[in-house]
């Protein structure tokens, strides 16, 4: 296996305050109500090809026989109301959420329609009264942690929020961190099962869940032609989680709303 260096990009907060009125400390941007009922939930694209609904399946299977951490919510096939439902449902009803597939720059292709992630939001602090769960999610397609511009914004427009953003919903708007690639990436007989399996072993361990996912995917995948380069965005509070911390939730306006990247270049 090709050995690849890891960078740290930190980008801070521009100063402002939250201003939005809620039955949560938003003017701090702080809400330290989480629950102990720690779940997992997986969502396999619909209409894959046989070869990549098998590897989906494949993949879903050795991390649900390995991960013990955590309780299994759901293991269904995607929708795109999965994403955008109401607090406490689907992908924001889990503590962790993995979601095979397809997608492109911020956008996870369901089979039934693709998902603008950057119009979803998860955790305590998701638009409707703050009972969110998400916390971690994990995108195994392509692209969809692309560092490229798009639609005239740089990438990290569509993931965080600014002062002119900060009523707007988008996922880090509660979430702790985001896993998956930020280049094309595939598979060769059991590479995925092989990084799954890792990567929920070494969450068991007690591992950093940043580590977890970037050494799986460094041990168990080929850096071939520029694939396969695993990233994760992150709030820089959350950097030392391990899969049970149990922390406060931040939004744009808290001083610890530091949005942060490490990645395979």
């Amino acid at each position: 296996m090709t050995s690849l260096d890891i960078r740290v990009v930190t980008t801070y907060v521009d100063g402002a305050t939250a201003t939005l009125t809620r039955n949560l400390d938003l003017t701090r941007g702080l809400n330290s109500l989480e629950n102990s009922d720690h779940k997992y939930s997986i969502y396999v694209a619909q209409g894959l090809d046989e070869d990549h609904e098998d590897d989906a399946f494949d993949m879903a299977n050795a991390f649900m026989d390995e991960f013990d951490s955590y309780s299994r919510l759901h293991y269904y096939y995607a929708e795109p109301r999965m994403y955008t439902s109401e607090c406490r449902y689907y992908a924001n009803g889990a503590d962790l959420v993995i979601s095979l597939g397809h997608g492109e720059h911020h956008l996870f292709n369901t089979g039934v329609g693709d998902v603008d992630l950057s119009e979803t939001g998860y955790g305590n602090f998701r638009y409707c009264g703050g009972h969110g769960d998400a916390e971690y999610l994990v995108f195994a397609a392509c692209q969809v942690l692309s560092f490229d511009d798009s639609d005239g914004h740089d990438w990290r427009y569509f993931w965080r929020n600014y002062n002119s953003t900060k009523s707007d919903v988008r996922p880090f708007s509660g979430l702790h961190m985001v896993m998956g690639f930020h280049s094309n990436w595939y598979t060769e007989g059991r590479d995925g099962d092989h990084l799954f399996e890792e990567f929920a072993a070494s969450l068991d361990s007690g591992d950093r869940v940043i580590d977890a996912w970037l050494e799986a995917v460094g041990d168990e995948l080929d850096f071939d032609d520029g694939n396969n380069r695993g990233v994760v965005y992150y709030l820089n509070e959350y950097e030392d989680d391990t899969i049970t911390s149990a922390k406060d939730d931040y939004i744009y306006g808290n001083s610890r709303y530091d949005f942060t990247v490490e990645y395979y270049e």
